[in-house]
């Protein structure tokens, strides 16, 4: 994937590519940071690549993150610089923690579309994940859990009986998931 200095617009400068390994194919997803120093590129084989392109001259690899089942068709940077998201042909986002990208971590893995997932990004505040896709919807995740599950159980009916838990959950301890049913 070529970078190009674009300082002067009318003069563009071609720096070194970033290249991935042979058996990787670029799927045209790439996404560079707010503070231009990170660059990440997505594949037609479900990999995505990491770049340190502090100094755009001499870019250096810091990661391959794998684990996605199809191509990769975007992704974007939250607007705080440390999540990455993108979205996948197999219907699924991912989001990842790139604080520190060397040792990048799942944040989340993201369903619920029925097909390929062709653009997936942050709203402003980074709070909620915009994903659509071939089917014409929109599909909106809020990502900070706490509020979801306030959302849940206070709209829920009968909560979950230690009976009902043991019998979808054997063997795991009563935990009502709003907390105390009694």
């Amino acid at each position: 994937m070529p970078l190009w200095d674009i300082v002067d617009p009318g003069a563009a400068v071609e720096l070194p590519s970033l290249s991935p390994p042979v058996e990787d194919r670029f799927s045209g997803a790439a996404a560079l940071s707010k503070t231009g120093s990170l660059a990440a590129a997505g594949t037609s084989v479900g990999s995505v690549h990491l770049w340190d392109v502090a100094d755009p001259a001499v870019p250096r690899e810091l990661a391959r993150i794998t684990g996605r089942a199809d191509a990769v068709y975007t992704l974007h940077f939250s607007p705080g610089g440390d999540r990455l998201t993108a979205g996948v042909g197999d219907g699924s986002a991912w989001i990842w923690d790139v604080t520190r990208p060397d040792s990048h971590t799942t944040h989340a893995v993201l369903t619920a579309c029925g097909s390929r997932v062709y653009d997936a990004t942050f709203t402003h505040d980074g709070a909620v994940l915009v994903g659509g896709g071939p089917d014409r919807s929109v599909r909106l995740w809020q990502l900070d859990p706490e509020p979801v599950a306030a959302t849940l159980c206070s709209t829920v009916g009968t909560p979950v009986t230690e009976d009902e838990w043991e019998r979808h959950l054997p063997g795991a301890p009563f935990r009502p998931p709003c907390g105390d049913t009694a």
